[in-house]
């Protein structure tokens, strides 16, 4: 896993924590601490940035889940189209 892939996994676990214990709030702040035992803080607008990504693809995905809801032939039409997708990797 990259590093930045590592942050942002590592945001959205706060946030889903902030979602459920009162004890846990913003700002959010992290740090990283590479193999060659370099420590580094993130920069607060870069968590903004991270966080500004996940909720992006959080509405997208409630979006898709509202059309699903509604037009069962397009429901159709992504179940096919996610199992031909898993036969060609």
């Amino acid at each position: 896993m990259d590093i930045e892939r590592a942050k942002e996994l590592t945001v959205y676990c706060i946030l889903q924590a902030i979602k459920v214990s009162r004890d846990i709030g913003e700002p959010i702040q992290i740090g990283v601490v590479k193999k060659e035992g370099e420590a580094e803080i993130i920069d607060p607008q870069e968590i903004k940035e991270i966080i500004n990504k996940i909720n992006g693809r959080e509405r997208m995905l409630h979006n898709i889940w509202n059309l699903l809801l509604k037009d069962s032939k397009f429901q159709e039409d992504l179940e096919n189209l996610i199992k031909r997708g898993l036969r060609q990797s």
